[in-house]
């Protein structure tokens, strides 16, 4: 039986106490967070300065490279949703391979982050839809929810009656060890998710222990 309570906050910078509180109270196996890079770096910071031992953390704001950067070891063992990761090897119907598609997004001065790589794949499937049908708004919904195909970004299909992406498949990513690797679902994983979550011990994260 899973219980889950949803906490809501507009802004950490004012809201920490009462989440932290919340959280405290409850003492969560699993703590997941949909926030702002910023909120989420503070979110993490104050999970560990608290003690909570939540088995698991995922945070959105895990997916982006700059998150090991900002937290330093303090994001190890974290979980995060990623639209993908340069190390996925799709097999593209057209447009660049995934090793020449990394290589354009850091020729751009972006990291390899998935906004990056979704913004490039839009730009492929918006060309097919040109070169397919036409400039004009219905030429160019209509060879969307025709086409079926797959980029370096992974497959693309729309369900028509909605406008929804239902062909795109989202990864679970961890950190370890300085290292963000995908972890679930398996068919494209690089290892197996770590869990629970290795505890830190001593100030400022001195000592790690797994449990």
């Amino acid at each position: 039986m899973f219980l889950t309570d949803v906490v809501t906050y507009s802004s950490l910078g004012s809201d920490l106490p009462r989440v932290t509180a919340s959280l405290e109270r409850q003492s969560p196996d699993l703590v997941i967070s949909a926030g702002s890079f910023d909120d989420e770096v503070v979110l993490n910071e104050a999970l560990l300065e608290s003690g909570l031992r939540a088995k698991a953390v995922c945070l959105a704001a895990a997916a982006m490279q700059e998150f090991s950067h900002a937290l330093g070891t303090d994001a190890e063992g974290l979980l995060g949703p990623s639209q993908w990761e340069p190390r996925l090897a799709y097999a593209p119907d057209f447009g660049p391979g995934p090793d020449e598609a990394t290589e354009g997004i850091r020729a751009q001065g972006a990291p390899p982050d998935y906004p990056a790589a979704q913004a490039y794949a839009a730009c492929l499937i918006a060309q097919r839809c040109l070169e397919e049908e036409g400039a004009d708004d219905e030429s160019l919904w209509r060879a969307a929810c025709a086409l079926d195909c797959v980029t370096f970004f992974g497959r693309f299909r729309i369900d028509p009656a909605t406008g929804l992406q239902v062909a795109h498949e989202m990864v679970l990513v961890q950190w370890r060890r300085g290292r963000k690797l995908v972890v679930w679902p398996p068919a494209f994983s690089h290892a197996k998710p770590l869990y629970p979550r290795p505890q830190w011990t001593g100030a400022n994260g001195s000592a790690l222990r797994e449990d």
